[in-house]
């Protein structure tokens, strides 16, 4: 899902980029929840899965740093920001937030694979 975000950036779709980086980040939050902690998240609202992953997986240091959850928060921000209201977006702006984005999905693909 990562690649869709890279290739909506190249595009200059900037609200699509920003759009697609959240959802990457967010499918993998829900799998890291299930496999972690048994948790089935996929049908919370958006804020109530962010707060969810602070909780079981930041809050006590177990797996992520305070950093990543407030990572996921400004994720879902800007996800709002491109979706619903009237932004100003450039591809710097865009870069920085697929930056933040990706370094998020690489450290939760990397506990997925633990699992394996």
């Amino acid at each position: 899902m990562m690649a869709a975000a890279e290739a909506a950036l190249a595009g200059g779709h900037w609200e699509s980029a920003i759009s697609r980086a959240y959802y990457a980040v967010y499918h993998l939050v829900v799998e890291v929840l299930a496999a972690k902690r048994g948790i089935e998240a996929g049908r919370r609202p958006h804020d109530s899965l962010a707060n969810l992953f602070q909780a079981e997986f930041c809050r006590s240091g177990f797996l992520f740093s305070a950093r990543d959850g407030k990572d996921l928060q400004q994720l879902l921000e800007d996800r709002h920001d491109a979706d619903y209201h009237e932004v100003s977006l450039n591809r710097v702006k865009t870069e920085r937030v697929l930056q933040q984005a990706k370094r998020l999905y690489q450290k939760l693909l990397g506990e997925l694979g633990k699992n394996a």
